[in-house]
């Protein structure tokens, strides 16, 4: 849990336009975390409790506009949210997807709100022009989810899934200014899309502390400092390194365990 005596810091160093006709040099950048079946909540009408919920956190911020290129930027916290998801997920890649969807949509509100202050917000076609105004850049530590949303066209997933992916893929495949992409669903993104997807380890991601118990010192550095290296650090890579040795020796042992169990083939003496 986060002390709630840690205040907000907001350090010099990200350039606001000043003069008309000044380059923007920020993004909006929507940070998402879950976490799959791990909490349960209080039903009153029954009197019990239900399991097997996913936590789903939020932090968006302004950063550099280098942010989607970078190993590292500074960023600016502008409003953060942990909350149980109302709908159960059966697998990973559906409680981040929800939850991705969820945040995006909000920095997309925030957007807006930059550009109106602006005076650059069509109010009648405010997201077309808000994105003409601002890039949004999304950061997920899903690889599964970062991956599907590489590809023009998701396959071999629910309907229920497919609908938020197809929502977040048109995002990601429309040029800045643009109401929607392209009809003919273009293989190639366009050159300047309104919305960019960056995939990060779960070891930097800042918002893994708002889903789960664990210690919140990174994101507490991160908001001291107003800087997010998100580049997988020499630690990151030797603790992801062992895991994975320790899971192909688990799973080494298990595949021995079931070979030795296997009953053995009756040999008749008079062959």
């Amino acid at each position: 849990m986060l002390d709630p005596t840690i205040r907000i810091t907001y350090r010099p160093g990200l350039r606001w336009p000043t003069q008309p006709g000044d380059t923007l040099e920020l993004s909006v950048v929507p940070v998402s975390d879950a976490s799959h079946g791990n909490e349960e909540i209080y039903i009153e009408e029954l009197e019990v409790r239900e399991q097997f919920r996913s936590e789903g956190a939020k932090l968006i911020c302004l950063g550099d506009s280098n942010i989607n290129t970078g190993d590292a930027a500074m960023v600016h916290l502008l409003s953060f949210g942990s909350v149980i998801q109302p709908r159960v997920a059966n697998s990973t890649i559906k409680a981040e997807s929800y939850q991705l969807s969820t945040v995006v949509e909000s920095a997309h509100i925030i957007r807006a709100a930059i550009a109106d202050c602006h005076g650059r917000l069509d109010h009648q076609n405010w997201e077309t022009s808000a994105s003409a105004f601002m890039q949004c850049v999304w950061f997920t530590d899903c690889k599964s989810c970062y991956d599907t949303l590489q590809k023009p066209v998701a396959k071999s997933v629910d309907k229920r899934l497919g609908i938020e992916l197809a929502s977040l893929r048109q995002y990601l495949w429309r040029d800045s200014g643009s109401h929607l992409p392209d009809k003919r669903m273009l293989e190639k993104r366009p050159l300047s899309p309104s919305d960019i997807i960056r995939w990060i380890d779960t070891l930097v991601m800042v918002a893994d502390c708002l889903t789960k118990a664990m210690r919140d010192d990174y994101l507490t550095n991160v908001l001291d400092s107003n800087i997010w290296d998100f580049m997988q650090t020499e630690e990151a890579k030797a603790i992801k390194s062992r895991k994975s040795e320790q899971r192909s020796r688990k799973r080494d042992e298990k595949n021995e365990a079931k070979t030795l169990q296997r009953p053995r083939a009756s040999v008749d003496p008079t062959d």
